[in-house]
């Protein structure tokens, strides 16, 4: 009794031809089974150049599903081919992982890692205070321009409160009074 399926039932399988099928057994992209027959569950895998991006490792795959003689060499093999990990593998991700956290917690508390929400509620009151320091010169303004004639009076005056609101604004402070 066959262990897989013929040629001709794989190429139809896979959608190709024949001979595309007879080449890969040929040239080591496939393996039979002893008797000639050919696992189904390779058609649609990279044997194929089309397919060849999609399973790497292809050639080890199908020697190794043509022959898997036990359930640990099937799982074995399906670890390699579908990129899952032993259980060694998964502790190493887990570990690194962990101490990349460890990392991350050591720079929190040392200081040289902030909570992006804390930087964003600073920028958010320091353009509160500038919005405001800007929107405030009109009105203290005002009443002192409207008395001046002379335009340098004017622009000597505008800029000196534009400094002084910098100064505020440099010192930390948010009353320009």
């Amino acid at each position: 009794m066959r262990q897989g399926i013929s040629i001709r039932q794989f190429a139809k399988l896979d959608h190709c031809d024949e001979r595309l099928v007879r080449r890969a057994l040929k040239n080591g992209w496939l393996r039979a089974y002893k008797d000639g027959s050919l696992n189904p569950k390779l058609a649609g895998t990279g044997w194929r150049r089309t397919n060849r991006k999609r399973v790497e490792n292809v050639r080890a795959a199908a020697e190794e599903s043509a022959d898997d003689a036990s359930v640990e060499a099937a799982a074995d093999r399906l670890v390699r081919t579908r990129g899952l990990l032993t259980k060694a593998q998964a502790e190493t991700v887990k570990e690194n992982a962990l101490a990349a956290l460890r990392e991350l917690q050591l720079a929190r508390e040392v200081g040289s890692v902030v909570e992006v929400g804390a930087v964003v509620t600073e920028k958010a009151r320091d353009h509160a205070i500038v919005r405001n320091l800007m929107l405030g010169l009109g009105s203290k303004l005002a009443p002192g321009l409207a008395l001046m004639a002379d335009p340098e009076q004017i622009k000597v005056a505008i800029d000196d409160e534009v400094d002084r609101s910098f100064e505020v604004l440099h010192q930390g402070g948010g009353d320009a009074d």
